[in-house]
């Protein structure tokens, strides 16, 4: 039945301890522009991913509440992609897109018995990231690097 139906007040469930997307990602860089003179340089990356989803879900029934521990409950993937632009050796500027999805089939409510739930959710995330690289040189001649940028030889 694809209808809402109303628990009450003495109903929750969540996943408190967070929804842990645990993934291992192929990723790809390449550099798009670069300016020598003016230590400016832009790149781009995309990457896909795909791992298990670890949930701790705290579910209340009638003011009854069961705290269930973390366990694998689903799997998921995504994708993301990106720009970064890098001034001077050590500053940049990023910007990413993510999108995913994940199920979760596995999501337990009242301990280690039968009682169970299931739950998919897409999501998109947008994020913005000053930075600052630490340590070493940063020259591309000294990491064997082919998308670092090539100026200050």
């Amino acid at each position: 039945v694809d209808e809402p139906i109303y628990w009450g007040p003495g109903f929750n469930l969540e996943h408190s301890d967070g929804m842990n997307f645990v993934r291992f990602s192929f990723e790809r860089e390449w550099s798009i522009w670069e300016a020598r003179q003016a230590n400016i340089a832009l790149s781009g990356f995309s990457a896909a991913g795909a791992g298990i989803v670890v949930c701790s879900t705290d579910f209340r029934w009638a003011d009854v509440r069961q705290k269930n521990p973390q366990r694998i409950s689903g799997l998921g993937m995504g994708f993301h992609a990106g720009l970064r632009m890098q001034l001077h050796r050590r500053f940049f500027i990023q910007t990413t897109a993510h999108m995913g999805g994940v199920s979760l089939p596995w999501i337990r409510i009242q301990g280690p018995g039968d009682a169970g739930a299931e739950q998919r959710i897409g999501y998109f995330e947008g994020a913005f990231a000053l930075g600052y690289l630490i340590g070493g040189n940063h020259r591309n001649s000294k990491r064997a690097c082919d998308t670092c940028p090539k100026w200050g030889r």
